[in-house]
């Protein structure tokens, strides 16, 4: 295992993540793949599942100043309210979670499950479940992101939600920006609104200043539609795997430019259920006031679907021209809209592979799929929820209709609890692992030193030991 050093000075939290130039860990892709989160910044842990109050979740994100949140319980966290996080540089880190890991549930609520309203958080590694309550439709989505910037999300399982899965909305000019949605598993909206993932404003110069939105490595899955449907400015979409919509599976609408680059599209049993054999990618020029002003520029290569099984064939037989948001398909998309290259790098690209390794690379892990040990290995741990959805992916056993209710496809499960690993001086990071990296368990001090490779210690153990 190799062995990092620490500085001896702590560095300023913001100062040091622009100057060295790091994402907000290593591997990190995007739009939001700058983000600092609560680097530098004090350890919380979450002690119980209650709603709020001391050892809270609710307490932490909360809480102000840079934070980095670790968890020493595992099982449901059912919400009595919605969670909104207003306070700058978080990260929520649900991998240190023992046991089963950690489920929020939306079940109580008739509003969105979790707000993101500021800049630099980091959120990996939860289950946020909506559920279906009464009153809930077109306002409860499970994550939405509203007037917020430099976010990493990363690794999350959303579902049964009653408006979107993930949500990107702009209210104020330049305030929603640098975003990437990645390796999250999205599946199964609740219907009439059993819906992906939606970008936009309710004004298109808002639309317009809303840029580097990114979507790479997501599973979205048994969702009627919008999987997902975009309308801000730029945006890469990845080596996604989308399965079994009912009608409209992509959908880019308005002045966006978007490259699309290496996903799998794949029909399932109530595709084109709702809208005959509709295809894979959508486009319309902006015929509301929701989407920045214009018509799409659009940039494929390397995608696979039912209308074009060769990723290496022509892509545009993927892609039809339609009449607005939903509208009817209405032939080619014109030759203007069609972009030979792509969009200007990144500071920190989206590196696509093959989607002959896509899901080899995805399966295994996309969605709240492992947790850390005390030695910071992985430990693969999906809870049924995600579990079924991937064997449903892997036999086309998806469902034939949206659900309207949890309950036809098992409600919420049930999550184990477990035994936190030893952590004595309260730094986030296990003894054991101190122990083997040189540290010392009984200083709290040293988590928050930088490490030879510009990351504090705590943050390293984040990564766990395969990925140092």
């Amino acid at each position: 295992m190799k062995t990092i050093s620490v500085f001896p000075v702590l560095l300023s939290m913001c100062v040091y993540g622009q100057v060295f130039g790091i994402p907000a860990f290593p591997g990190a892709q995007g739009g939001g793949a700058g983000s600092v989160g609560g680097r530098g910044g004090r350890i919380i842990e979450v002690t119980n599942l209650n709603d709020s109050g001391a050892g809270s979740l609710r307490e932490a994100i909360e809480a102000n100043g840079a934070r980095i949140v670790v968890f020493r319980v595992a099982g449901t966290i059912v919400l009595q309210s919605h969670l909104i996080v207003r306070n700058p540089y978080l990260t929520v880190a649900g991998q240190t979670a023992p046991g089963g890991g950690i489920l929020i549930s939306g079940k109580k609520l008739k509003v969105d499950m979790l707000q993101f309203r500021t800049h630099d958080i980091v959120w990996e590694y939860t289950r946020i479940r909506k559920g279906f309550a009464t009153g809930g439709n077109d306002r409860a989505a499970t994550i939405q992101m509203i007037d917020a910037s430099n976010i990493m999300f990363s690794h999350n399982s959303l579902s049964w939600n009653q408006d979107e899965g993930m949500g990107v909305w702009g209210f104020a000019a330049d305030r929603t920006k640098d975003i990437s949605l990645s390796w999250n598993l999205v599946a199964e909206g609740i219907d009439p609104h059993a819906t992906g993932a939606l970008t936009g404003s309710d004004k298109a110069s808002v639309a317009a200043s809303m840029t580097d939105i990114d979507m790479d490595h997501n599973m979205e899955m048994n969702n009627t539609h919008r999987n997902p449907l975009m309308k801000h400015k730029s945006a890469r979409y990845v080596n996604n795997i989308d399965y079994n919509n009912s009608f409209y599976m992509s959908q880019f609408i308005g002045g966006i430019s978007a490259d699309v680059i290496g996903n799998i599209y794949k029909r399932g049993p109530m595709t084109g259920t709702r809208r005959g054999d509709t295809h894979e990618v959508e486009a319309s020029a902006a015929s509301a006031t929701d989407a920045a002003d214009g018509s799409p520029s659009l940039y494929l290569a390397g995608n696979k679907g039912w209308h074009q099984t060769d990723s290496s064939g022509d892509q545009w037989l993927l892609v039809r021209k339609i009449a607005g948001e939903n509208g009817a398909e209405v032939g080619d998309v014109p030759a203007a809209w069609k972009r030979s290259v792509p969009l200007a790098s990144q500071t920190y690209p989206i590196i696509a592979e093959s989607v002959s390794t896509l899901e080899a690379t995805m399966l295994p892990i996309v969605g709240a799929s492992r947790r850390l040990d005390e030695n910071g290995n992985w430990v693969l741990n999906r809870d049924c929820v995600d579990a079924r959805l991937i064997n449903q992916y892997q036999t086309d056993t998806g469902i034939a209709a949206a659900i309207t209710n949890e309950s036809q496809v098992g409600g919420f499960p049930v999550i184990a609890g477990g035994a936190a690993y030893p952590d004595s001086d309260h730094d986030g990071m296990p003894d054991a692992w101190e122990l083997a990296h040189g540290l010392d368990p009984n200083n709290a001090a040293d988590g928050h030193l930088y490490a030879t490779n510009g990351y504090t210690n705590v943050e390293n153990f984040l990564r766990g030991a395969n990925d140092e």
